[in-house]
């Protein structure tokens, strides 16, 4: 946000938001204020801002933030057992941006570009599961070891690093296996994120090796 207002009468901006508390981490403000918005950008931010006729949304009682980021999605919907679509997220917690967490492998991400990414009102990122098949099924991805790709979640984030920005492993032995299989796949997961240049998240379950590993 800015709180700075551009060169231009009231009658200019398209809309005003009048009332709400008005919370900007980057500058550091946190004030019942007025925003008004111009050409889809804020232009100014006041305590009291004359609205033009018609467009004024009353926030009172309510909070005024940059768009929120959601670092926990599932949104590749109709391809996954519990994908959603991801601008009604948007348009229900004010989220801007969401992180897909691993619902793409190796063998499906392109379609997450394509009709996922693509088509979202709202920035989607992903992160490659290290299961070739992503979250297709909900009996275990890793059940069965040769879903594990470490090379090809390697590939398709090296492809696509603008959207694929760090990987992901749902750490549960149900799902990708107890003992000596667990821990394999733990390692792969690491291995994969390294040679990525990228990061790791690690969904806790059920775990198949000690914690301290």
């Amino acid at each position: 946000m800015n709180d700075r207002r551009l060169d231009i009468t009231h009658n200019d901006y398209d809309l005003v938001i009048s009332g709400g508390r008005v919370i900007d981490p980057a500058s550091g403000l946190d004030a019942i204020s007025d925003v008004a918005v111009k050409d889809g950008k804020i232009a100014a931010i006041e305590p009291k801002l004359i609205a033009p006729q018609g467009r004024k949304i009353d926030a009172r009682g309510l909070l005024v933030t940059p768009g929120l980021v959601d670092i926990h999605v599932h949104v590749y919907k109709g391809a996954t057992f519990w994908g959603v679509d991801p601008d009604f997220i948007g348009k229900k917690g004010g989220t801007t941006t969401v992180l897909d967490a691993g619902s793409t492998g190796s063998q499906n991400y392109r379609g997450f570009k394509d009709w996922i990414v693509d088509n979202a009102r709202i920035r989607v990122l992903g992160l490659m599961h290290l299961s070739e098949i992503g979250l297709v099924s909900y009996k275990g991805e890793l059940n069965d070891p040769s879903f594990a790709d470490l090379a090809g979640g390697v590939s398709a984030i090296r492809e696509m690093p603008e959207t694929f920005i760090g990987c992901k492993i749902r750490l549960s032995g149900p799902l990708v296996g107890w003992g000596q299989q667990g821990r394999r796949h733990a390692q792969m997961a690491v291995e994969m994120a390294e040679e990525a240049g990228t990061f790791l998240m690690v969904h806790i379950g059920n775990m198949p090796i000690p914690m301290a590993e």
